[in-house]
């Protein structure tokens, strides 16, 4: 009784997993490969997992569309804040909160969530025997992080096979390369621990679908490649068809499909641009903000240089000193006015803007970008400077970017 849809999103027995069905996310930067549409009223489920709150996950549009919420279940892990909890009660829908190592059982087996807190996972162990674990892109860095879990007989492992984020700038061959080098260790890691029976590689059908991002696509490994790396691993992968049920047999046309859809993309979306007075205005708030939350007196970055592309304007940026002023210095990131109004208004907006791909980053100074931002973040998931967030947990911070840019 596994069922795949699109992207991330996939039925089994009456858990539907990750809806996301229509629309484009991370600010108009990602669609969806498939243009099946789907009516999630018809389809037949009790339970919604959501692994994290990253939109083409927790697809809140496509949420909106269910007709009878309080007949329905969302499953998510613990949080520090249980903001999302919340908001999913707020608009009607039962809830399941999972806690890291916890069994919960379902009608037709039992659930085990774990959580970094941010991401999280599942292991589903149908009473039939059968057992899932969908890893979708949760990072596991070191092997004994997956080795602690001690999942076993693992019969289909889902993971997402390819970068989903910033991967270099415009021209940059050698970026790209390295960042899918890093996506490959991760699964081979997967593969080394867990021993999975058979590989469905997933939460990957998508495209960068914005004009500033959309050069991207370019280095994006094909269907073949993964199947090629797969078979170097000695895993039995199957690539899912949208709107089909497991079947062996399809395989070939999961291939065959969603390469297809690849040769038929465009740029879809165009900048909104924002005017330095609004931009002002947000950098206020959002440090008026800042301070009132957190207890700034110990935090010392370095000024960061941001530049605003379509506005052809660069501002030295420190949210300490509250300073947002023109500066003809060179940048160490560079976006357009929508994308720093967005970050500036939303606590998630960093993630927002890396994910997109729509920036340019100068990898030698960018840390200083991080920096800056890294409080503001981490405010999004509860954490707050002085309470439960600590200076070494934000400056000079390890991150997949850092990893991607060591050695360039």
């Amino acid at each position: 009784m596994f069922k795949f849809y699109n992207h991330s999103s996939f039925l089994i027995d009456d858990i539907l997993v990750d809806p996301w069905f229509s629309g484009s996310v991370f600010l108009s930067s990602w669609d969806l490969l498939s243009e099946l549409k789907y009516n999630i009223n018809s389809i037949n489920y009790n339970y919604i997992f959501i692994s994290h709150e990253h939109p083409d996950h927790f697809h809140i549009p496509t949420l909106k569309e269910i007709s009878n919420p309080e007949a329905k279940t969302i499953i998510f892990h613990k949080t520090v804040d249980g903001k999302v909890l919340n908001f999913i009660k707020e608009m009607g829908f039962k809830t399941l909160e999972c806690v890291n190592g916890d069994y919960n059982d379902l009608n037709f087996g039992s659930l085990r969530v774990e959580s970094n807190g941010f991401d999280s996972f599942f292991v589903y162990k149908k009473k039939t025997g059968v057992t899932y674990v969908n890893l979708n892109d949760y990072q596991v860095i070191d092997e004994k992080d997956l080795i602690k879990l001690g999942i076993t007989n693992v019969d289909f492992l889902l993971s997402q096979f390819t970068y989903a984020n910033w991967a270099g700038n415009k021209d940059d061959e050698q970026t790209p390369k390295k960042a899918q080098s890093i996506i490959y260790e991760r699964l081979s890691k997967q593969f080394k621990i867990l021993k999975p029976k058979k590989w469905i590689p997933f939460a990957s059908y998508n495209y960068f679908s914005h004009e500033e991002n959309f050069y991207m696509n370019k280095h994006v490994p094909s269907l073949d490649d993964i199947k090629k790396f797969a078979e170097s691993k000695d895993i039995n992968c199957y690539f899912p068809h949208p709107d089909t049920y497991y079947d062996e047999r399809l395989s070939s046309m999961g291939v065959q499909y969603f390469t297809t859809m690849k040769k038929l993309i465009k740029p879809k979306h165009k900048n909104k641009p924002v005017d330095f007075k609004n931009l002002e205005i947000s950098f206020n708030k959002m440090c008026d903000t800042l301070h009132l939350d957190n207890d700034m007196k110990e935090f010392n970055a370095d000024t960061c240089v941001i530049e605003i592309s379509d506005l052809k304007q660069s501002v030295e940026f420190d949210i300490k000193n509250k300073v947002f002023e023109k500066t003809n210095s060179s940048y160490d990131i560079s976006m357009s006015s929508e994308c720093l109004d967005f970050m500036m208004k939303n606590k998630w907006g960093r993630g927002t803007v890396l994910i997109s791909g729509r920036c340019q980053l100068n990898t030698d100074t960018v840390n200083k970008f991080f920096n800056q931002t890294n409080i503001w973040y981490n405010n999004n998931i509860g954490r707050y400077l002085g309470k439960n967030l600590f200076l070494t947990d934000i400056v000079n911070q390890d991150n997949f970017y850092n990893r991607l840019i060591q050695d360039l």
